[in-house]
């Protein structure tokens, strides 16, 4: 009997499997039948039970199993305890209790005595007491990230903040300090062919400028404005990856008599300065005040004398450039003809007198004889002053066609110089434009280039009313002729210049006389020191040529140094013989333009052919 009792007391034991839960109901009043009954002396003064209870498995349903569980809600991190007790379900809980959401309420159950008294959110495994009278606040898996980023970003902004400054303390030491890692290239005392053969100085011979202001930024790097002793001069700071462009400027900047032309940028020193990927390559250059003639024309118009005396000197400077120029003394080489590659108004430099000074050369082309070009020169430049055959890819690598070249993009540069002349019938155009910015915007794509120069060859609209003014209208189509389809039908810069030079000596005042523009080149192929002044060549010591300053220019044409005139009527007489001249405009019939007038006497030879015809080709009498 005894033995049967035992049997069945641990029977009892192990089919009944009770649990200890703790109790809770935030409203005791709302309650189910089945829910424990809680005591008076169980009910605190909100009016909620908090005790504990035993939880029996449920014999009627096979399978369910006595489990703790805990609901509550968490706003903004306030956790409010709704209901504690037991639970009886199939599925088996935990060991602790770790929380899922359902909507806004969460709920967990655990298997274990007095498990539900401590629960934790299952994301951030922080365990939560709650025998505690006041609700427990728990940071949430959003609160986390809230203050993980109130936390981070400032850390991270401060930490960049750091390395900025400390980048422009290093920035302004490396611009403004002494220099230790520079070396400085400078012409040397006789002009050279190649940069290998510039003279190398290191500081502390040579002090580098102190540069103060970037005045513009491109393509290979930015133009500094900067002070060398008592002098400002430009410093153009190349990227490492461009050295080639900085060789290459310093190479056409070297080349026989470019350095003394007045049209044609000041070289001064190239600088390399750092070691590594810190390497800075430096040029250093004449400093023009007025900028480029892009920036220029943003803020001004021009006269249309002024806009002739600039596009003059534009063109002789290109005329130099263009042309193939032996030595004097045979064994000291000659100046090859340059092709500029990517001429256009940003890289014409405007001086103090408003002359045109031609700069940046780093994808110029120097055409020496014997040697071959190579293929290697595609679609370089600028796409908006990108010729025809440029833009299409049928591209000569012959001299004349990379010439032709540059006389398509120094058409375009006339156009903008002539909408932005005040004094044009029409007046200027109220505001700047670039070529094509009008039918194609700001940033044409080469598709678009394409489609509108090659198959509609469209070019910048020219006003109807500009062909009504006689000097405008040969403006007009000197330009027509340049910017042409047909390359070969192109004018030659030796031809623009001498048409532009008998229209700006027409409206010129006597007392502004100046030098024919081929004196000018002519006097840096004789003389290799440019002219000075508005009047006679000045050479060497600045003694004027003297003797009967007849200089016979490669294509011919006699130009004789006309001498002061010696009354006001002498200066009349000068200026109704010019307004008596008529130009020819026909650029396929020989122009000839002789004018007598108070000992000045000029003759002027330009036709298609001479046009077609490179400086290299003419016979040079000099």
């Amino acid at each position: 009997m005894r033995q049967f009792i035992l049997f069945a007391c641990l029977f009892t034991s192990v089919t009944t499997q009770t649990l200890k839960c703790e109790h809770f109901n935030k409203n005791h009043a709302i309650r189910s039948p089945t829910d424990y009954t809680c005591k008076d002396s169980e009910i605190d003064g909100n009016g909620s039970c908090n005790t504990t209870e035993l939880c029996v498995k449920d014999e009627e349903v096979p399978g369910r199993q006595p489990n703790c569980f805990v609901s509550w809600t968490n706003e903004s991190g306030k956790v409010e305890i709704i209901r504690k007790g037991c639970w009886s379900q199939s599925k088996p809980c935990l060991a602790k209790c770790e929380a899922v959401t359902i909507k806004s309420v969460f709920f967990c159950c655990c298997d274990n005595d007095l498990c539900n008294s401590h629960f934790s959110l299952g994301h951030i495994n922080k365990t939560i007491k709650t025998n505690e009278e006041n609700p427990v606040v728990v940071p949430t898996n959003e609160e986390t990230w809230v203050v993980l980023v109130y936390t981070l970003v400032p850390i991270t902004l401060l930490s960049l903040l750091v390395v900025l400054i400390y980048w422009i303390y290093r920035k302004r030491k490396h611009s403004y300090g002494d220099i230790d890692n520079a070396s400085v290239q400078t012409p040397g005392s006789g002009l050279t062919t190649s940069t290998q053969n510039t003279q190398l100085l290191i500081p502390p011979e040579i002090n580098l400028p102190q540069l103060i202001d970037i005045k513009a930024r491109g393509r290979f790097g930015c133009v500094w404005k900067a002070q060398l002793h008592d002098r400002f001069v430009a410093v153009k700071v190349f990227f490492l990856q461009d050295k080639q462009s900085w060789l290459n400027e310093q190479e056409v900047f070297n080349t026989e008599l470019v350095h003394y032309h007045p049209h044609i940028l000041n070289f001064i020193a190239a600088a390399s300065r750092g070691v590594g990927v810190e390497t800075e390559l430096w040029l250093i250059t004449e400093f023009h005040e007025y900028g480029s003639l892009a920036d220029y024309l943003k803020t001004h118009t021009m006269s249309l004398p002024v806009a002739l005396k600039f596009m003059e000197t534009m063109a002789t400077g290109l005329s130099f450039l263009h042309e193939d120029i032996p030595h004097k003394q045979p064994h000291k080489g000659h100046k090859p003809a340059i092709a500029h590659r990517d001429f256009k108004s940003k890289n014409v430099l405007i001086s103090n007198d408003m002359t045109a000074v031609i700069a940046d050369f780093g994808l110029a082309v120097k055409f020496i004889p014997g040697e071959c070009t190579g293929e290697s020169h595609g679609q370089v430049g600028t796409r908006r002053y990108m010729a025809p055959e440029i833009l299409e890819g049928a591209i000569n690598f012959q001299r004349d066609a990379f010439l032709r070249i540059d006389m398509y993009a120094f058409a375009l540069v006339m156009w903008e110089i002539i909408t932005r002349c005040s004094d044009v019938p029409g007046g200027s155009t109220p505001t700047y434009m670039m070529p094509y910015e009008l039918e194609l915007g700001q940033h044409p794509t080469l598709d678009e280039m394409q489609a509108c120069v090659i198959d509609q060859k469209t070019r910048p609209v020219v006003n109807d009313l500009w062909r009504q003014d006689e000097v405008v209208g040969i403006l007009c189509e000197t330009m027509e002729e340049c910017w042409d389809h047909d390359a070969e039908a192109r004018l030659s810069a030796g031809c623009v210049e001498e048409r532009i030079n008998h229209l700006h000596r027409r409206i010129q005042p006597p007392n502004e006389l100046a030098v024919h523009p081929n004196m000018i080149n002519n006097d840096v192929i004789r003389n290799g020191a440019p002219v000075i002044g508005n009047g006679a060549p000045v050479i060497g010591n600045g003694a004027p040529v003297i003797g009967n300053g007849t200089s016979m220019i490669g294509n011919g044409t006699h130009v004789i140094i006309p001498p002061s005139p010696t009354s006001d009527t002498d200066i009349q007489n000068q200026i109704n013989n010019r307004k008596n001249q008529e130009l020819p405009v026909n650029s396929n019939e020989k122009l000839t333009n002789e004018v007598n007038a108070a000992g000045l006497v000029a003759t002027v030879t330009c036709d298609a052919e001479t046009a077609l015809l490179s400086a290299g080709d003419r016979e040079s009498n000099v």
